[in-house]
């Protein structure tokens, strides 16, 4: 089963309940401070978000900022009459429209790998988007507090899918949203929750733990370690960390023996358009309708430099294009370790890992055979490119980034070297004075010289990192400079973790890094796209070996940043 918070309406446009709790803050201080909600700063102002809370915690009988009682305490203050907040919740649900991670839930449910949805939402996303996909609102029933018997029968017959909607939804005359009413909850919607938590798995997604009346249930359906048999799965935010009461439930129910995880994703999205990947059996009608509904990334307009809203510049520079085909050598070899000894060995220019599927590789035919041939080759072939594997340090992960960092220093007067925490380029000092460094140059002031008072050489750098975000292929790059010491450990990069902190070369580090952000970033940034996809160039096509038969990685790459900044509605 699957149990749905206001977080996976969020990409939707809906408020969470940490976000309307700010909102109904903001217009209860305005009200009572007699001023205008236009006035204030924006709700994700720091400064202003700390000066609600104050204002707050000077009023007695008001909650503790970041209690659970938070939101239906300030909901029914702000709106005290169940008329008023069903209009509120009408106006915030209107325009919603299902996202893609909603389409992929349907699929789910399509597929047969779902039946049984919960959800605390009050906007109808889920059923719109059940109703396309199964092609009849007829084909699933809906059980709300208006009807319960609805839900409890679908449960028994287990005939339909079914979505419950426990604190029912903006329609319906029983909305459970105040303290009261959360503590009123329906008694028989809880039951069933808990019956049915006592014989399934539950996965938990955009859901604050925070709503005691369904903490309860949980917590019951623990029933000494026989509840949740197929297990209990809490999805959130890597900088949204589980309530204390969520926490406690996990531990209790390890302690258990039930089989309980916290998982950390970035958005429901990110976390449905991943669960799809594992299956191959998706139909194309669902494909094509999740490919046409409402998109995680859509085209915008490069910022204008001279707009003085401060829109954010990112270090990830899009690969439009990377390898689709490896090529595929079945042969008896040991592991990634043999395969590197093996290509050592027959001194050829390959790059190769072992997977479960056999030697994976780049290279001409001829040097990928002289490599193996002598571990029997049983099958040469190819293999597509699977971007689910792309998401993780899997074994094509590696390649793909050895092979880019081949690609980006090819044809350049710089060099490459693998760290404890991926690869990094650098400038080749014999070859500092080279034109193609000059933007490089030009941003940076210098770029290769020794650190005064030292006899350590020095050179500008980048840490470089592969990465497969939202659909799509990125180079994140991280300038730095780089020490060339006689035991280099990669820490003496980072400013800050020299040895002795007195040291010229810590000194000569602090003070390079010291004017790096805002407009010295930029100008880095630039320098580097420059001198990797060319000066005055939009983008630039990169070879790691530079062959003309065989199976060469060819990467693409656009000199364009990725870039946010607020969205005009």
């Amino acid at each position: 089963m699957w149990f749905l918070g206001a977080g996976a309406s969020a990409s939707a446009g809906l408020r969470t309940a940490g976000q309307m709790v700010w909102h109904f803050k903001q217009q209860i201080f305005c009200a009572e401070n007699r001023l205008s909600v236009r006035s204030c700063p924006p709700l994700g102002d720091t400064n202003f978000r700390a000066r609600l809370n104050r204002f707050f915690t000077d009023k007695p009988g008001f909650p503790a900022p970041g209690s659970d009682d938070e939101y239906s305490f300030y909901f029914e203050y702000a709106y005290p009459s169940e008329q008023d907040r069903r209009a509120y919740i009408d106006t915030m649900v209107a325009g919603a429209s299902p996202t893609q991670g909603h389409m992929a839930l349907a699929a789910l449910v399509k597929l047969k790998r779902l039946q049984t949805i919960w959800t605390t939402n009050f906007d109808k996303l889920v059923e719109d988007v059940l109703a396309k996909v199964l092609g009849s609102v007829s084909n699933f029933a809906v059980g709300t507090l208006d009807a319960p018997e609805l839900a409890e029968q679908a449960l028994s017959d287990e005939q339909r899918p079914v979505l419950i909607k426990l604190h029912g939804d903006f329609l319906s005359r029983q909305l459970k949203n105040t303290r009261e009413e959360l503590r009123a909850q329906d008694v028989r919607l809880r039951r069933s929750f808990a019956a049915e938590c006592k014989r399934k798995g539950l996965v938990i997604v955009g859901f604050s733990g925070r709503d005691n009346s369904i903490m309860d249930v949980m917590e019951e359906s623990l029933d000494g370690g026989k509840g949740f048999p197929q297990g209990l799965f809490w999805i959130h935010r890597p900088d949204s960390p589980p309530a204390p009461r969520v926490l406690r439930l996990m531990e209790r129910a390890k302690e258990l023996s039930v089989d309980a995880h916290l998982i950390e994703v970035e958005t429901f999205d990110e976390l449905m358009a991943d669960l799809l990947l594992l299956f191959g059996d998706i139909p194309d009608d669902i494909r094509n309708a999740i490919a046409e509904s409402k998109p995680r990334l859509t085209p915008a307009n490069i910022p204008d430099p001279s707009n003085s809203f401060p829109f954010i510049r990112f270090n990830a520079f899009p690969l439009i294009d990377i390898p689709a085909t490896y090529r595929l050598v079945d042969c008896e070899i040991g592991g990634t370790s043999d395969v590197r000894e093996a290509v050592e060995k027959a001194k050829v220019d390959v790059l190769a890992v072992r997977t479960q599927h056999g030697v994976i590789a780049f290279g001409s035919d001829a040097d990928v055979r002289t490599a193996f041939s002598a571990h029997k080759i049983a099958r040469f072939d190819l293999r597509n490119v699977d971007p689910g594997h792309l998401l993780y340090e899997s074994s094509e992960h590696g390649l793909i980034t050895n092979a880019l960092t081949r690609a980006l220093v090819r044809g350049l007067p710089l060099r490459c070297a693998p760290t404890r925490r991926g690869w990094k380029i650098y400038v080749d000092r014999s070859r500092a004075a080279d034109p193609k460094l000059r933007p490089l140059l030009q941003a940076a002031g210098a770029i290769a010289g020794v650190v005064p008072n030292s006899a350590a050489p020095w050179c500008e750098a980048i840490r470089i990192r592969f990465e497969r975000r939202l659909n799509r292929n990125w180079l994140l790059i991280d300038p730095t400079v780089w020490i060339d010491v006689v035991n280099d450990t990669d820490d003496i990069e980072e400013p800050g973790h020299a040895p002795d902190q007195s040291d010229p070369v810590a000194d000569f580090i602090r003070e390079r890094s010291a004017r790096r952000y805002n407009v010295g970033l930029a100008k880095l940034l630039d320098g580097w796209a420059d001198v990797l996809v060319g000066a005055g160039k939009d983008d630039a096509e990169l070879r790691a070996l530079g062959i003309s038969d065989g199976i060469d990685a060819v990467f693409k790459l656009s000199r364009v940043t990725a870039f946010s900044g607020r969205i005009v509605r």
